[in-house]
């Protein structure tokens, strides 16, 4: 891509990850040491290991992905220039990940109760809505100050959100009023077992909004409300029914 557009375009912006440092792979477990501090700089240390997902599923395009190498290949060239924007959890319509669409399918169904693993239920996370993560590209397209330098970009730090107040954001913009219970991991089935291994990881997005002027465009209850909207119209009629009978065995318990 850098030889393609040498001499053609003046710069590049590269979208990269929050998953290039080294707080993300203490996260996956693939990098050894203590708990990071937050919140995470555009300085913070970057992952040693290659390739983050390898462990963790077959060939397909996660086994060959990492944007470390992205960086380092744009950064050390420098022709064209380029610019780093290192991305949250980015949500909204068209998601392919569908990063909500597993809450919003139990409470598209009534679901009474909304059980997360307690190791999870404090850790926070870095976000930002699709419209606002545009936003940001556009601001380092437009400002020319913005050339050879990294930034992030998500939801204030300060207000970042543990999971379960993103699961009571979501069922607020839902309109669910169930329950949500911390359960021990022991006690839960498989697909809602995570251990964030007491790492948080949470983006300081200081840089991009004092350099080029960034601020969100869609406000947070407005961009939640768009994508529980979609989910509900666009992803849910393509998922197969949920089982429940594990969940249920647990509402009981609770009763």
């Amino acid at each position: 891509m850098l030889r393609v557009f040498r001499g053609v375009a003046p710069r590049v912006i590269v979208i990269s990850s929050v998953d290039v440092y080294r707080a993300w792979g203490r996260l996956l477990n693939t990098e050894p040491g203590d708990v990071e501090p937050m919140p995470l700089t555009e300085n913070s240390p970057l992952r040693e290991e290659s390739y983050p997902y390898r462990k963790q599923v077959n060939k397909d395009w996660r086994y060959y992905y990492d944007k470390l190498m992205v960086e380092a290949a744009a950064l050390q060239v420098h022709r064209p220039a380029s610019t780093v924007l290192r991305l949250p959890m980015v949500y909204g319509e068209h998601d392919y990940q569908n990063r909500i669409a597993g809450y919003v399918r139990r409470m598209a169904d009534g679901r009474s109760h909304i059980f997360i693993d307690e190791r999870m239920a404090n850790w926070r996370a870095p976000r930002a809505y699709i419209d606002n993560a545009a936003h940001a590209v556009m601001c380092l397209v437009n400002e020319p100050k913005t050339i050879n330098r990294i930034y992030h970009v998500a939801e204030p730090h300060t207000a970042a959100l543990t999971e379960i107040e993103w699961v009571q954001a979501i069922g607020r913009a839902a309109g669910w009023d169930g329950e949500i219970v911390p359960m021990p991991s022991e006690k839960l089935p498989r697909d809602l077992k995570f251990n964030p291994r007491g790492q948080d990881v949470v983006l300081d997005s200081t840089r991009i909004r004092e350099e080029a002027g960034f601020d969100e465009v869609v406000a947070f209850e407005d961009g939640l409300q768009r994508t529980v909207a979609w989910d509900v119209e666009n992803t849910l009629p393509e998922m197969k029914p949920m089982d429940y009978t594990a969940e249920d065995a647990l509402i009981s318990e609770q009763q």
